[in-house]
């Protein structure tokens, strides 16, 4: 049902696994279609503390997604604040909080 809203293609960055010797491995780029809401919001980070956001991504989106992973949204990097799980009537999608 979200997927009628996703109008916009953004690029998740998620950081791999180190390598053999643990070296930095370079991002692994998943393209995915995504409803872009640029409101600001007061949301909870991992940490418990108040961060204002500044845009929020709702995605149908199967993968893992992790804290250290980043969205390139228009082409500019944000990092990941909150990360919540909603289900509607199809699919299970994600709601993303980016600053």
């Amino acid at each position: 049902m979200i997927g009628a809203y996703c109008n916009e293609e953004v690029i998740i960055q998620r950081v791999p696994p180190p390598g053999d010797w643990g070296e930095p491995e370079p991002y692994i780029a998943d393209e995915v279609m995504c409803y872009v809401d640029w409101t600001n919001e007061l949301v909870r980070n991992v940490s418990g503390e108040l961060v204002a956001s500044a845009v929020k991504l709702l995605m149908e989106y199967d993968g893992t997604l992790d804290y250290d992973d980043r969205m390139i949204i228009q082409g500019r990097p944000h990092s990941i604040i909150k990360i919540a799980r909603r289900q509607d009537f199809s699919a299970v999608m994600l709601e993303v909080w980016c600053s």
